[in-house]
Order: C-alpha cells, then structure tokens, then sequence
C-alpha cells in the first residue's frame, strides 16, 4: 500500500488526527516505515497514467516482527506479500491498431480439403429432398 493510502485510513478512521496538516502525517508514516525493520517497501519507477511519479508501496512482513500478539493478530488480519509482488514491473499499454475503411468485411479462408466434405453433405441434402418428393401425396397438392 503507498503512503498515502495508509495516511488516508488512519485520518478517516480516527477524524480528530485531520486537525493537523496531512504532510505531517505522511512524514510522520514516512518515519515509521524506514525505522521499523517488519515494513518492506517495493521501490517502483516509472509515473502513473496522469503523469505523476509512482508512489513506493510498503507491506507488513510478519516473520520480522518481534512482538508476538502483533504477529499473531496482523498475520490473520492482512495477506502477506507474495514474492512474485516484491518487485515492481512496469506494464505498458499500446494502442491497437487501427482497422481499415471496410470494418465489417471478412474475407474467409480458402477451402482445401473440406471440398469432399461439402459434396457428401450436398448429396446428402439432395437425395433428403428427392425422398421428400416422393412421399407427396398428389391428391393434396394445389395448382
């Protein structure tokens, strides 16, 4: 989590520490951060879609942690990193390619060896309506 959102839930949960400057607060989670030694931080490089730098991301690691009902609340309370997730990787987005003037037109794969396939089920359907033909009753039939 960046710093910032920690600062943001600890002043909404507890509104009279909004009386004093937000800075404050996050220098002061700064501090807390660096010195206690079972808080990782992820260093990330890059910016953030609106251009801004990207905040380094901080995460409770309990094996480091030397008071044990701490350890034992937290480690049920939040998930721990995952290793995979201690390294930052930057995602890039590229913009698809633009489709031509003729957007709904397909164009389907020549057929090769489909071609005896398609005869037998044209016989098939051939020889159904021949049966069919001959199974009308002239009496019945219409001019």
């Amino acid at each position: 989590m960046p710093i910032s959102d920690i600062c943001s839930r600890i002043l909404k949960a507890n509104p009279a520490y909004a009386k004093q400057p937000r800075a404050l607060w996050i220098e002061r989670i700064h501090t807390v951060l660096k010195e206690k030694p079972f808080f990782g931080e992820i260093q990330r490089k890059g910016k953030t879609a609106d251009g801004s730098p990207t905040e380094n991301l901080y995460y409770y690691n309990s094996e480091l942690d030397p008071v044990e009902w701490r350890r034992a609340t937290y480690t049920q309370v939040g998930r721990s990193a995952r290793k995979c997730t201690l390294k930052d990787k930057q995602y890039f987005w590229k913009i698809p390619p633009k489709l031509g003037r003729h957007r709904s037109s397909y164009i389907p794969a020549p057929a090769t060896s489909n071609d005896s396939k398609r005869q037998r089920v044209d016989q098939q359907q051939q020889q159904h309506q021949q049966h069919q033909d001959e199974n009308v009753d002239p009496k019945k039939t219409r001019y």
